[in-house]
């Protein structure tokens, strides 16, 4: 269970932050053109050229064979490491493929969509201090849908975390008059009064959950398990063995490290002839 809370936790928290980072990006999404040379923002991130560092800057329309090799596309929005026929492998940061600013350096190509790209060219040329606006492009269902995604992935993260601090927190107190189960929002408690039986058992087959949980290291809630019992309760961390609990119609089912030891004293808590 620790294994597989670790590993699901880095995939949601590297896919959080590529999500923040991608709608930051394409919301703040502008080219620069300082006399020193051209800097591409992009959410947190500054792509900087020097002047002398550009050895070509050429116009493109209507670039063929586009393949995405990572990053991000959706109509109105491309970002990421791509290549185009015409360009070869080349860094995009564009809000559309029709017409693109190809700029090469001595280590990199940049693709760019300026709303302009003539004023871009003659402002990059002369070093004269501008900035310029991606090409306006309707970007709205594809930001929508990576915001859903964000929103699903952070709620299957608070549901992983809970999960992790109800197992962390499971425990079983024998009171003087309840069993208290621990480890939700609230105690379970069963009044010994009202059971009828309790014994140890592995019962064949596999529960069907009705309302709950239900992954490795973590069962609780309201369960179907006819060779268990009746309305069943789980609050464990594993199926076999368990401490079966029969309270009339309602049975319970619990893990205690040692289930023999606990059984022994559940008993002896338990009004006679239980």
């Amino acid at each position: 269970m620790q294994g597989i809370f670790i590993g699901t936790a880095a995939i949601a928290i590297g896919a959080i932050a590529l999500m923040v980072y991608t709608i930051w990006g394409a919301l703040t999404m502008r080219y620069d053109v300082t006399p020193r040379g051209l800097t591409i923002h992009f959410g947190p991130s500054r792509i900087e050229m020097a002047r002398d560092e550009i050895t070509e800057v050429e116009i493109h329309a209507s670039l063929t064979r586009a393949r995405r090799r990572f990053g991000t596309a959706f109509p109105g929005f491309y970002q990421g490491r791509w290549s185009f026929a015409e360009t070869g492998p080349i860094s995009l940061y564009a809000t559309s493929l029709d017409t693109l600013v190809v700029i090469e350096t001595e280590r990199e190509r940049y693709g760019i969509s300026p709303e302009d790209p003539a004023a871009f060219l003659r402002a990059l040329e002369a070093g004269e201090p501008a900035q310029f606006s991606a090409v306006s492009r309707d970007a709205a269902w594809g930001l929508s849908a990576l915001g859903v995604g964000l929103l699903i992935i952070l709620l299957l993260s608070v549901v992983i975390v809970g999960q992790s601090r109800v197992r962390g927190r499971i425990a079983y107190e024998l009171g003087p008059d309840v069993l208290v189960i621990h480890g939700g929002l609230r105690p379970v408690t069963i009044p010994y009064a009202t059971i009828t039986s309790a014994r140890i058992d592995s019962p064949q087959g596999w529960p069907w959950k009705s309302f709950g949980t239900s992954v490795p290291g973590l069962h609780w809630g309201s369960f179907s398990w006819k060779q268990a019992g009746p309305n069943l309760k789980l609050y464990a961390t594993r199926l076999r063995p368990l401490v079966l609990i029969s309270c009339g119609r309602k049975t319970y089912g619990i893990s205690p490290e040692d289930p023999e030891a606990f059984l022994a004293e559940l008993q002896k808590r338990l009004p006679q002839g239980s």
